[in-house]
């Protein structure tokens, strides 16, 4: 039997969830590689007779649920709201990836597309599962994003901002993680801080605190630019942003941001031409 990127299946649901073999699947019938989020197979997995197997069985389960059907040839059909949703995710002409790290540590991704006027975002609910959610604009991408880091409601904070080397970030983010309080304090304090930014600082860091990183990508033919970082740190409702400040990345503003600040950059990151579409 042969299969072919033909969308002509009865339409599918708004959102869709796969499994990371449906997934495969699809985007094989996309003739793509692979897409951002999509985990790699394990070595074992990775033999051709495994792999066959597999798309064998993603594929009767994609007929199975009703998104994928055989046409009078044989041919494999997949139904066309899933076949697009997942075109835009595997040739994004601009998209937004989040990395968030959890109070515990735990890395949790998200990716938001954009192809030809269509927008989609991206989750792993749960390992080797992702689901698919067509949104009607990039604001409402913005927004979910935000809320899947948990940026959606941060609170408008008045400190003055701060320039730190990038050693020096790595120094308070290590003696934050130590809940050495004092010794962020200090630290802070002898690079020139402002007291009252050191200390709000401080306190963010000493308490179990959320941080999230943000790229903004941009892709025209087979070249991609990435963005400068958009790095957060946040817990409580409030939030600082850092950015670096030159190419290298060795030195870097901090200052304290709001949801609708991050919800700005980020807007001005999908849709203006990379570079530097991240300063604040």
């Amino acid at each position: 039997m042969t299969t072919q990127p033909n969308p002509t299946a009865a339409k599918a649901p708004l959102s869709v969830m796969l499994s990371r073999e449906e997934t495969l699947l699809i985007t094989r019938l996309w003739k793509a590689e692979s897409m951002l989020g999509l985990e790699e197979p394990s070595a074992e997995q990775r033999s051709p007779q495994n792999r066959e197997l597999e798309l064998l069985h993603a594929e009767h389960s994609l007929r199975a649920r009703g998104l994928a059907c055989l046409d009078a040839s044989g041919n494999l059909l997949i139904a066309e709201d899933v076949f697009r949703t997942i075109g835009v995710c595997a040739y994004p002409e601009r998209s937004l990836v989040v990395h968030h790290w959890n109070q515990q540590g735990q890395l949790m991704q998200a990716f938001g597309h954009q192809r030809d006027e269509q927008t989609v975002l991206h989750i792993q609910p749960q390992p080797a599962v992702h689901l698919f959610h067509p949104v009607d604009d990039v604001h409402t991408l913005i927004g979910a994003l935000l809320r899947f880091c948990l940026c959606d409601a941060l609170e408008t904070a008045s400190a003055p901002e701060l320039h730190l080397e990038h050693s020096v970030l790595v120094q308070m983010r290590t003696l934050g993680e130590q809940a050495n309080a004092d010794a962020v304090h200090a630290l802070l304090l002898a690079h020139h801080s402002p007291p009252a930014s050191a200390a709000q600082l401080t306190e963010l860091l000493a308490s179990p605190h959320c941080a999230t990183i943000i790229h903004a990508l941009q892709t025209e033919g087979p070249k991609t630019a990435v963005g400068r970082a958009l790095t957060l740190i946040h817990a409580a409702g409030k939030a600082w942003l850092a950015t670096n400040e030159d190419e290298a990345g060795q030195h870097y503003r901090l200052q304290p941001t709001s949801t609708a600040h991050i919800h700005q950059l980020l807007y001005a990151a999908i849709t203006t031409n990379i570079p530097s579409v991240l300063s604040a």
